[in-house]
């Protein structure tokens, strides 16, 4: 099980998937171009947002189908705390997540403390997620997303799904 914090999630699943990606020799785009490309490893994967973001605590149960491979898992949200100003800075927002997921991770937290959605690592053609608490089903979306690159060569595929928070 993987214990996050708000502030360093986003942030630990990206140098993640950047140690994977470099180890298989991923690049960024062509240095050629009329656009300015960054030096950073094309990392593909479908970023789920949720709306709204899940801004309140407890234990949901994750249905991912990613084309064809199914994975049942569980994504504990606790100790809920947006940002806040702290002498002239502010200090990130420290929510609590957990995740048992082997196919996907949380994507971030808002400044609210809210999970934003998740990123589902890959290219996969098909994708479903399905969230759920206490059996009660909250959403669900199927996505065929698009890993055209742009034009730095970057991978950069959206979706988002309604979630039914009371």
């Amino acid at each position: 099980m993987r214990t996050l914090d708000g502030a360093t999630t986003t942030w630990t699943y990206a140098a993640a998937l950047a140690l994977v990606c470099l180890s298989a020799g991923c690049r960024g785009g062509d240095r050629s171009a009329a656009v300015p490309c960054p030096d950073l490893p094309n990392i593909p994967h479908l970023d789920v947002s949720f709306e709204p973001a899940l801004g309140r605590e407890g234990t949901f149960d994750l249905e991912l189908d990613v084309a064809g491979s199914k994975e049942t898992c569980t994504l504990t949200v606790s100790a809920i705390a947006g940002a806040k100003p702290v002498g002239g800075m502010v200090a990130g927002p420290t929510t609590r997540t957990e995740t048992t997921c082997k196919g996907a991770g949380v994507s971030g937290i808002t400044i609210e403390g809210a999970v934003a959605g998740l990123a589902v690592g890959g290219t996969a053609r098909t994708v479903k997620v399905r969230v759920l608490q206490a059996g009660k089903l909250l959403g669900e979306g199927a996505f065929e997303p698009d890993y055209k690159p742009d034009q730095c060569g970057f991978v950069k595929p959206r979706a988002s799904m309604k979630l039914a928070l009371p």
